[in-house]
C-alpha cells in the first residue's frame, strides 16, 4: 500500500503545473482561493515526489521487518486480553475494603479537579485559542488539517475543537471542551502513572496536586492542545511502565499509537518522547543481574513500537506537508535556531518563569515540600523500572540536550506536560519520608488511608488558592483582552452600515472577530475602509495612547480626514473611541 501511494505520487509529481492546476479546478470548482495560490501549484512536484520517496522508504522498512512486524503484531493481539484484564483488576482492587477510602478520596480529588476548572471555564477568550478556532478549527477538515502557516495549528486538537464546535456551537465552553476533558482526566491518568510508578500513596498525593495546580487549571480552560499533549505523554508513559513490568505487546501497540498522536498535537511531543524512550532504553541497560542476550531482546521490543509512530506521524502530517511544505513544519520561526549568546542569556529567565508559573498559587510551605521531595526522590527513591538513574534526571537531562541541540528557548507552556511528573517525583520523596516518621501506620497497614485524606485536603488547599487568587482570569499567557466581549457588544448597539472599526490593543485581533461572529457582526468591520458619511471606531488600549494618531498611523490610517470625538466607553483595559469623517 506504501509502495502503490508513492509511486502514485511519484507519477503525479510528473505532470506540469498549468495540467495540475487544471486538474483541482475541474475536481474541486470554486476552490482557488486559501491555500489554492501560486506558490502551492508551483511547489506540488517537489511535495509530491518527497512525499513519494519517503513512503517508499517506508514500504522498505516494512518490508525488510516484515517479519518482525507480523511477530509483534500477533503478540500485541494475543496479549491484549491480558492488558484489558489488568485496567478491569486495577479498578476492582478499588473496591476491595482495604481500599475503599482510596477509591473516595480519588473520585472526590477527580471532582475538586473539576471544579476548579469549569470554574474558570467561561473567561474570554485568548489571542491563541480564538487564532486556532478563527483560522483553522471553524474551517472545513479539509483545510483545517492541511493548512500549517504556523505552529498555532495543532492538528490533533484542532481536529477535536471542530467535532465539538460543530455538535455543540461556537460557544467558548464548546471550543475549549478538548482541553478541559484532557485536563480532567491528567487527575485520574496521574495517579495511574503513579500508582505503577511509586505506588498509591504517591499516586494519590500527585494525582490532588495536579487537581489543584494554576497553572494546568489554566490549561485545562484554555482552547489549545498543552493538556491534550501532557495526558498523552502520562499515558504513553504508563503504558511503557506497564510494560516494562510485564513484556506486553498490546501495550506497547497502543503507547506507539498514543505517542504518534502526541507528535499529532503539537510537535513539541519530541521533548516528551526522548524522556520515555531513554527511560526504557536506561532501565533495561542498568537493571541488575541481566543477562546481555536478555537485554538485547528486551531492546528490541522497542523497535517496532518506534517505526510505528514514525510511519504514523509522517502519514498524519502527510497533507501537511503537500499543501503547506515540510519548511512550514521544519524551518519555522519557532525552530530556527538562535545564536549561542541568545540561547545562553534567554534560558535561565524562561527557566526560571516557568519555575515560577508551576508553583503559581501554591501556599510556599507546599511547595517547598514539593522541592524537598524531589531531592529525597531523587537520592532514596527507585522507580519500578529498576534502572540506576532517576526518571526526573532522565527526563531533565533529555530535554536539556534536546534544546541546547536546537539552539532554542521554547515557551514556558512547552514544559507543561513535565509538571504531573513533577508532582509525582515530589510527592514520592514526600511519602518516603512519612513512611519513616509514621512506621506505626505502615505497619498497621494505615497509610493508604492517610495518604488518602491527606490528598484531599491537598486538593482542597490549592484549588482553593487558585479560585481566591483568580491568577487564571489574569494571566497574560497565550494573549489576554479581558474586554473584547464588552466591546464587541457595545459596538453591536451602535455600529451603521459604512461604519469600521480598527483595534490597536496588541494581541486583541482575533478576540475580537471571534465575539463579532458570536455577536452576528460583520468581522470585515475590522479590515474594509469606511465608507463616505461612515465613521471609525477606534479600540486603544487603557490608559490611552499619548498619541492617538501615531497609534493609527502604524496601521495604515490617518487622521487627515477624521475628527476625534469623546471615548464612547471606557473600560478596565480598553477605551473605545468615535471618530467621523470631516465635511
Amino acid at each position: 500500500m506504501f509502495a502503490a501511494l508513492g509511486l502514485t505520487f511519484l507519477a503525479g509529481s510528473l505532470v506540469p503545473v498549468d495540467g495540475f492546476q487544471a486538474q483541482v479546478g475541474q475536481l474541486l470548482p470554486g476552490r482557488q482561493g486559501g491555500f489554492y495560490t501560486q506558490e502551492f501549484f508551483r511547489n506540488i512536484g517537489e511535495r509530491l515526489r518527497l512525499s513519494g520517496l519517503v513512503l517508499l522508504l517506508a514500504a522498505a522498512v516494512v518490508q525488510v521487518m516484515a517479519r518482525s512486524f507480523q511477530d509483534f503484531l500477533e503478540e500485541a493481539v494475543v496479549s491484549a486480553p491480558a492488558l484489558v484484564g489488568a485496567i478491569r483488576g486495577g479498578l476492582r482492587t478499588m473496591f476491595l475494603p482495604q481500599y475503599r477510602l482510596c477509591l473516595v478520596g480519588a473520585i472526590l480529588i477527580v471532582l475538586i479537579g473539576t471544579v476548579a476548572r469549569v470554574s474558570f471555564l467561561s473567561q474570554p477568550a485568548r489571542y491563541d485559542e480564538a487564532h486556532t478556532f478563527n483560522e483553522f478549527a471553524s474551517r472545513p477538515l479539509y483545510y483545517a488539517l492541511s493548512f500549517y502557516p504556523e505552529p498555532n495549528n495543532q492538528l490533533f486538537h484542532t481536529l477535536l475543537v471542530h467535532i465539538s464546535s460543530m455538535l455543540l456551537g461556537n460557544q467558548l465552553w464548546a471550543i475549549r471542551l478538548p482541553a478541559l476533558v484532557a485536563g480532567i482526566l491528567l487527575v485520574p491518568t496521574t495517579y495511574v502513572l503513579g500508582h505503577l510508578l511509586y505506588g498509591r500513596s504517591a499516586g494519590l498525593l500527585a494525582a490532588a496536586a495536579v487537581a489543584g495546580s494554576s497553572f494546568l487549571v489554566e490549561y485545562s480552560t484554555n482552547a489549545r492542545g498543552y493538556t491534550l499533549l501532557t495526558l498523552l505523554f502520562l499515558a504513553t508513559l504508563s503504558l511503557v511502565a506497564y510494560a516494562r513490568q510485564t513484556g506486553n505487546r498490546a501495550a506497547l501497540l497502543v503507547s506507539a499509537i498514543l505517542a504518534a498522536l502526541g507528535f499529532y498535537t503539537i510537535p513539541t511531543m519530541l521533548y516528551a518522547f526522548a524522556p520515555i524512550l531513554a527511560w526504557a532504553v536506561v532501565s533495561i541497560l542498568t537493571a541488575p543481574t541481566r543477562e546481555i542476550g536478555r537485554r538485547g531482546q528486551e531492546l528490541g521490543l522497542f523497535v517496532v513500537p518506534l517505526a510505528i509512530t514514525g510511519i504514523l506521524v509522517f502519514l498524519l502530517y502527510l497533507p501537511v506537508i503537500l499543501v503547506s511544505g515540510p519548511e512550514n513544519l521544519l524551518s519555522n520561526r519557532f525552530v530556527t535556531p538562535l545564536g549561542w549568546d541568545q540561547v545562553l542569556a534567554s534560558l535561565p529567565g524562561s527557566l526560571a518563569s516557568t519555575w515560577s508559573f508551576w508553583n503559581r498559587d501554591v501556599p510556599g510551605v507546599i511547595s517547598v515540600a514539593f522541592a524537598a521531595g524531589v531531592v529525597v526522590a531523587t537520592v532514596f527513591v527507585q522507580d519500578t523500572g529498576r534502572g540506576r538513574v532517576p526518571l526526573p534526571l532522565l527526563a531533565v537531562g533529555c530535554c536539556v540536550s534536546l534544546v541546547l541541540a536546537q539552539r532554542v528557548v521554547p515557551f514556558e507552556r512547552v514544559w507543561i506536560f513535565l509538571l504531573p511528573l513533577y508532582f509525582l517525583v515530589a510527592c514520592s520523596g514526600i511519602v518516603c519520608v512519612a513512611k519513616v516518621v509514621g512506621a506505626r501506620l505502615e505497619q498497621r497497614g494505615k497509610a493508604i488511608q492517610a495518604a488518602a485524606v491527606a490528598s484531599v485536603a491537598l486538593a482542597v488547599l490549592m484549588s482553593a488558592h487558585v479560585l481566591v487568587n483568580r491568577s487564571v482570569l489574569y494571566s497574560s499567557e497565550t494573549g489576554n483582552f479581558q474586554d473584547a466581549e464588552a466591546i464587541t457588544v457595545t459596538v453591536r448597539d451602535i455600529v451603521q452600515a459604512g461604519d469600521r472599526v480598527q483595534t490597536i490593543v496588541p494581541a486583541s485581533l482575533p478576540q475580537i472577530q471571534y465575539y463579532f461572529k458570536r455577536h452576528g457582526l460583520d468581522p470585515s468591520l475590522l479590515v474594509r475602509d469606511a465608507e463616505p458619511g461612515g465613521r471609525l471606531f477606534v479600540i486603544a488600549p487603557q490608559p490611552p495612547p499619548a498619541s492617538l494618531s501615531t497609534e493609527l498611523q502604524a496601521v495604515g490610517i490617518t487622521l487627515e480626514n477624521w475628527v476625534a470625538s469623546k471615548p464612547v466607553r471606557q473600560y478596565e483595559t480598553a477605551v473605545l473611541y468615535e471618530l467621523t469623517q470631516q465635511q
